[in-house]
């Protein structure tokens, strides 16, 4: 009686990871398949990652996917304020004001979050493997 019922129930942490990261996987190819802008794609990212249902994946990966994601919106947020005009203004505010700091803010803010984005999803992929749960290429879903 218990092999008939051994494939039924919940998934395995692996087959869970497995499954949030070929969903993720799409998110990614589909975004770079659109017609997106740089924000518009991360903001796409950051909004439909955080429909992917984790609850079944171990605590240490549900953590790490989420500090991905967080990463992503953040990269939403700073990425449409991150242009020329933007520069430039920061460049007369910040001489004028003699407040060099002001000088390529938005443009380092913005370099941060999409580090952020790559480390966070480093950890992510660690922790997948750890597990021994086969990680996608970005982009790329596996079946």
């Amino acid at each position: 009686m218990l092999l008939i019922l051994s494939g039924c129930g919940k998934p395995s942490s692996v087959e869970a990871i497995e499954t949030a990261l070929n969903r993720c996987a799409k998110l990614s190819a589909q975004a770079n398949s659109a017609n997106l802008s740089a924000d518009e794609a991360a903001y796409y990212i950051a909004t439909e990652g955080q429909k992917v249902d984790i609850r079944d994946c171990p605590a240490d990966f549900r953590q790490a996917y989420q500090r991905h994601f967080n990463a992503w919106d953040r990269a939403a947020y700073l990425l449409p304020s991150n242009t020329p005009l933007n520069a430039f203004l920061e460049g007369i505010v910040g001489g004028a004001s003699g407040n060099l700091a002001m000088i390529g803010k938005t443009s380092r803010e913005t370099a941060e979050a999409l580090n952020e984005v790559s480390e966070t999803y480093y950890q992510l992929v660690e922790i997948a493997a750890a597990y021994g749960a086969r990680v996608p290429r970005s982009g790329v879903y596996l079946d």
